[in-house]
């Protein structure tokens, strides 16, 4: 997945001045305000629990940032959120018949697996 203007990703930031201003956390959503290459390196808005927005220039995608500072203390970048009770992989996704569509035409069951493996209905 590539990031793109206005995508919704959760920034991490590990210095304790961002957790004074993220009220004691170090996640915060952000969106993504420009992408500067295809590594992902973007700029974002991120989105305090407080008051205020924070703008965050040049932040590197989080597996970019472990090539680039393996044995680092802080941690600063972003990163896809979970997805939680949505399919994850092809094989968790059941495929049927529609019951308004043609024979020939399928379209995704309204079943998914979540987490922890059960699967209900949505």
């Amino acid at each position: 997945m590539k990031p793109t203007i206005g995508r919704v990703v959760i920034f991490t930031d590990t210095s304790e001045e961002f957790r004074k201003r993220n009220n004691g956390y170090s996640t915060a959503p952000a969106t993504v305000v420009r992408v500067w290459n295809e590594q992902g390196t973007v700029n974002l808005k991120v989105h305090l629990d407080g008051p205020q927005d924070d703008w965050q220039p040049s932040t590197m995608f989080k597996d970019e940032w472990d090539k680039s500072f393996p044995n680092s203390s802080l941690v600063r970048y972003w990163s896809w959120p979970e997805i939680v009770g949505r399919p994850q992989r092809s094989e968790d996704v059941v495929l049927g018949p529609g019951p308004q569509h043609g024979p020939d035409q399928r379209l995704l069951c309204d079943q998914v697996k979540d987490a922890d493996g059960s699967v209900r209905r949505v």
